[in-house]
């Protein structure tokens, strides 16, 4: 996969390559924006491009095409902190029948939830209507 910088013109390369001179810079910029409570101006845009779908043939339709949205590199990296951050206590903050994007919860675990409630009123031989939404 080719990887494009955002409208920066920074790739991640760029900042692996000069993490040890250039990373408490980073840093500072992202405390600074926390601070704050906002981005500057550049990390809050991006370019959106359209990639032709390889197996779609030449014809120009729009259903041959798919947007990617490029964000600049600094941005992703926040982005990834703040995931890592949350992950640790996640679990702890989100209700339990919430599975969801939470690690070591799965889709499969709404299931058993559902067949455990419909084996419980079928027991107590409680009436009733499930609705389920999935958003």
């Amino acid at each position: 996969m080719i990887k494009r910088p955002g409208n920066d013109g920074l790739t991640a390369d760029f900042y692996k390559g000069f993490l040890i001179l250039q990373g408490h810079q980073l840093t500072g910029a992202l405390n600074y924006s926390y601070e704050h409570g906002e981005l500057s101006n550049s990390p809050k845009t991006s370019i959106t491009k359209l990639i032709d779908k390889k197996d779609r043939g030449q014809e120009v339709h729009y259903k041959n095409w798919r947007s990617i949205s490029l964000s600049n590199v600094d941005v992703k990296i926040a982005s990834k902190a703040l995931v890592m951050l949350l992950a640790n206590v996640s679990p702890e903050i989100i209700q339990v029948d919430q599975y969801a994007y939470v690690k070591g919860r799965t889709i499969f675990d709404a299931v058993h939830t559902i067949d455990d409630i419909m084996e419980y009123t079928k027991i107590k031989q409680i009436p009733g209507l499930m609705v389920v939404f999935d958003f």
